[in-house]
């Protein structure tokens, strides 16, 4: 009897502790090279940007996994057409989806700036489904030799992408950011590589921290 009075009361004393029904949170990114390559390279497989993106946030919230999809060259297409094999085996509800991505639709896949639009609806509506929450990032400007108005269909989804105010938990205007708005912002080779798309790595720091600082001040990961 004493016994199990101890254990009752022990009990009792952690039970503002400990919670065993909190489980951790994912946050999947999902995006193209501009997340996925080894800092200041197009080399894939760094995932340079986007994990010091995750590690700014756990930083100030340590219940958050991090998955990474980002794959260089890969549409939002691809990943709407994966969704089933690829991001629905991993989400659950009220896990984050970061989904930075826009230009390949642009460039790879030809489409508009409306096409491209209607795509990361397509994939907002997806990550909804499941009661999860979406980030979405606005394209950065690009100025490559062959790159005809890539930039201006990019611009075009950028501005329907910020009219919508319902469909995304939270818009970040990267491509609204001093250093990579304008087509001639890519020609500075200390944000931009001498492709014009991609970024250095002090380009890619730039990035991260305009990412995980408004991520943290909207309030989204503790909601």
């Amino acid at each position: 009897m004493k016994k199990y009075f101890f254990l009752l009361l022990f009990s009792f004393a952690f039970k503002g502790d400990i919670d065993l029904n909190v489980s951790q949170r994912n946050i999947i990114f999902h995006g193209n090279s501009l997340f996925s390559t080894i800092a200041g390279t197009t080399t894939n497989g760094g995932r340079y940007c986007e994990m010091k993106i995750y590690n700014d946030i756990i930083a100030t919230n340590n219940k958050l996994n991090g998955i990474f999809f980002s794959i260089g060259g890969d549409p939002t297409t691809t990943k709407i057409n994966n969704w089933n094999t690829q991001t629905l085996p991993a989400i659950k509800k009220n896990d984050i989806v970061i989904l930075w991505e826009i230009t390949n639709d642009v460039s790879v896949n030809g489409l508009t700036g409306l096409q491209a639009y209607n795509n990361l609806v397509t994939f907002a509506n997806l990550v909804h489904g499941v009661g999860a929450k979406i980030i979405v990032g606005t394209a950065i400007a690009r100025n490559n030799a062959a790159d005809g108005d890539k930039y201006t269909r990019n611009s075009d989804c950028n501005a329907l992408v910020m009219a919508d105010n319902s469909t995304f938990d939270l818009k970040i205007n990267i491509g609204g950011h001093t250093n990579f708005v304008n087509a001639t912002d890519a020609d500075n080779t200390i944000y931009y590589l001498t492709d014009k798309i991609h970024s250095t790595q002090r380009g890619s720091d730039s990035i991260a921290s305009y990412f995980s600082t408004n991520i943290i001040s909207s309030g989204i990961l503790s909601q």
